[in-house]
């Protein structure tokens, strides 16, 4: 009879725990349904299955389909959208990032949206180093200043940079020396104004300002204003010599024997700097190595190998030759070493550089260290037991 009295009690008591149970899972559904997070309302609609799963349960299971499906596209739409914006496809990159609305990946989708509309509407110009940087070269070998400057100025790639830097130098230098030539002609120092044209021509042959004309005139002006020459001061004459050298540069040009040509060249222009046949012998050989070299990448070593033995020898107008030629031909493998065999002939040229001649001292002596910190970026470590130490007490200084 007990038995009997206490069932349906127990049925009472039951009843409104599974009704209060049931009552929770439909709040929680409806708080599903009003929220536009999607895993908020999947992490919700299965709390209301965990109450309710006959009314709920099979809707929790098709709503982690659904949002593991979802994120699975999710992750390949990122993969993809990332991909396009490294490439720099931002149009397309934002297009894929937009269709992740949920999930784990969605804010770092939102940054990489935001950096590719800002690249989108607020465009760079394009990087026309390269193409800057060779026409500021031809503009350079051409005696054309204004367009190698103005071509040299737009060189923007830090690769690129220190050779347009040397182009800028050399102009600047160039201009330095033909203004300090006008005024010492001017004042009738006609020996300082040689001096100054012939630094102009080392740097440049066929620079603006004709300096070579510049050293013909200087020629008559000087002997006007010598007059006579007492006999026992006279310069040794080195007709014969500069003749035969110009016979030797001429028959190697002809013969196309490029570095037989240079060496015949250099060696006219150690007796007369300015001996105009000389100058454009010496030109006419470096135009035609550069051609040869650029291809032709193991004779473009040895001509840098050649140049840095010829610096060790002392040879210093052929190492600075030779070196140099090895730059503007194109030589990269060895970069590092030409840089700083440059900076050290320069160097060494100013060291042994008349006391009268500050100028062209402090002129080599800054080029040197431009040449130096070109090494330096190029990581460059020469060993140290067979430089100078003078060379290495300018390679060490502090901020070098």
């Amino acid at each position: 009879m007990k038995i009997r009295i206490l069932l349906p009690l127990a049925i009472l008591l039951c009843a409104p725990a599974a009704l209060v149970a049931d009552q929770q899972a439909d709040s929680l559904y409806k708080q599903s349904q009003a929220t536009n997070d999607q895993q908020a309302a999947v992490e919700l609609l299965c709390k209301a299955a965990e109450l309710d799963q006959a009314t709920y349960g099979k809707k929790c299971n098709d709503a982690k389909q659904y949002l593991d499906s979802r994120l699975q596209k999710f992750d390949g739409l990122f993969v993809s959208g990332k991909t396009k914006f490294d490439a720099k496809q931002y149009t397309d990159a934002v297009t894929d990032l937009s269709k992740i609305y949920f999930g784990p990946r969605r804010d770092e989708a939102q940054k990489l949206i935001a950096q590719a509309n800002d690249i989108i509407n607020h465009p760079q110009p394009a990087d026309n180093s390269a193409p800057a940087l060779k026409a500021a070269q031809q503009a350079y070998d051409n005696g054309d200043f204004a367009t190698a400057e103005t071509n040299a100025g737009l060189v923007k790639a830090p690769e690129l940079l220190p050779q347009a830097q040397t182009i800028l130098s050399n102009i600047r230098n160039y201009r330095d020396d033909m203004q300090q030539a006008e005024a010492f002609k001017t004042d009738k120092n006609y020996a300082a104004a040689q001096q100054k044209y012939s630094a102009a021509i080392a740097i440049k042959s066929n620079g603006p300002g004709n300096p070579s004309g510049k050293l013909q005139e200087l020629a008559g002006l000087t002997k006007q204003q010598s007059g006579t020459t007492v006999a026992g001061n006279k310069a040794p004459d080195n007709t014969v010599k500069i003749n035969a050298g110009l016979a030797e540069g001429r028959d190697l040009l002809a013969k196309e024997n490029w570095q037989g040509a240079l060496t015949a060249c250099n060696q006219v222009l150690a007796l007369d700097p300015r001996q105009m046949e000389a100058l454009t012998c010496r030109e006419k050989a470096q135009d035609e190595l550069k051609v040869a070299l650029a291809g032709d990448p193991k004779a473009l070593e040895d001509t840098l190998i050649r140049g840095i033995r010829d610096y060790y020898a002392s040879h210093l107008t052929d190492a600075r030759d030779a070196i140099s030629l090895y730059l503007t031909a194109g030589g990269t493998r060895s970069k590092g070493a030409a840089y700083f065999y440059l900076g050290a002939t320069m160097l060494s040229q100013a060291i042994l550089s008349s006391p009268k001649s500050k100028q062209e001292h402090d002129r080599l002596q800054q080029n040197a260290v431009q040449q130096f910190q070109q090494a330096k970026q190029e990581r460059f470590k020469p060993i140290e037991k067979y430089v100078s130490p003078k060379v290495l007490a300018v390679w060490n200084q502090p901020g070098m």
